[in-house]
């Protein structure tokens, strides 16, 4: 009774497919935008009325969800009463779709914090459906393997992409120029391309272990750069 989603259905598959984007949007928008200033700054507009858009998409998720049918006894459940109340018992439901979608945003209304992009981060909570869309799209396409490799690249360009914009962070916090680890002075300068090249290939270096950066001088920059050999060592590791 009622619409009802089937988990094994194309229209599943393709509703994965948007919150997805939805997802990968926040988890590589926000910290780019906390980290380069300029980035946020010069496309602000754009940046809040996706935000937005892709917020809707997370609500009607939910709906979505309370609506998509599962096997209980070897049965398939289509009742969306059932379904409903199943799904707003359940814990996803309650620490993390819930949590993802609280309006943070009120807090831009704080002036330390007007448009401090990382106060959206609990959109991240609704990560798992991302690996959701990849699971059963490997299930759905000829070619695994091929697949497999596009989300494994997917990842490693995310991995850097997230250590580039804490390395801006760090540089900012330290002081541009004031060592040798360090972005030059001139570089808070440099066009936004220019920046977050250096920064990613920087992160590039350090991540796959080849580490032919500049010594770090302090303490956290000690920190920061073993931290990053030990994730790249993971890595390969994992992929061996």
């Amino acid at each position: 009774t009622g619409f009802v989603l089937d988990p094994h259905s194309t229209l599943y598959h393709l509703w994965l497919c948007i919150i997805s984007v939805a997802i990968a949007y926040n988890v590589m928008i926000i910290p780019a935008r906390f980290a380069i200033v300029v980035f946020d700054h010069s496309y602000r507009v754009i940046w809040i009325s996706l935000d937005y858009v892709f917020d809707l998409i997370y609500l009607i998720d939910l709906f979505f969800q309370s609506r998509t049918g599962y096997l209980s006894h070897g049965l398939f459940v289509q009742n969306h009463l059932v379904l409903s109340a199943n799904y707003f018992s359940s814990q996803k439901f309650k620490y993390l779709d819930i949590p993802s979608i609280f309006p943070t945003d009120i807090l831009y209304f704080i002036p330390k914090l007007r448009f401090v992009s990382i106060i959206r981060c609990n959109r991240f909570l609704r990560i798992y459906r991302l690996l959701q869309f990849r699971s059963l799209t490997e299930t759905r396409i000829r070619f695994q393997n091929a697949f497999r490799m596009f989300t494994l690249i997917c990842l490693v360009i995310s991995m850097i992409h997230w250590n580039s914009c804490a390395y801006l962070l760090l540089c900012r916090y330290l002081g541009f120029g004031t060592d040798r680890w360090v972005l030059p002075a001139s570089a808070q300068f440099d066009t936004l391309p220019m920046l977050y090249t250096y920064c990613f290939y920087w992160s590039t270096l350090l991540l796959s272990t080849i580490g032919d950066v500049p010594l770090p001088v302090k303490r956290i920059e000690y920190i920061f750069v073993l931290f990053d050999y030990m994730i790249g060592i993971l890595l390969i590791l994992l992929n061996l």
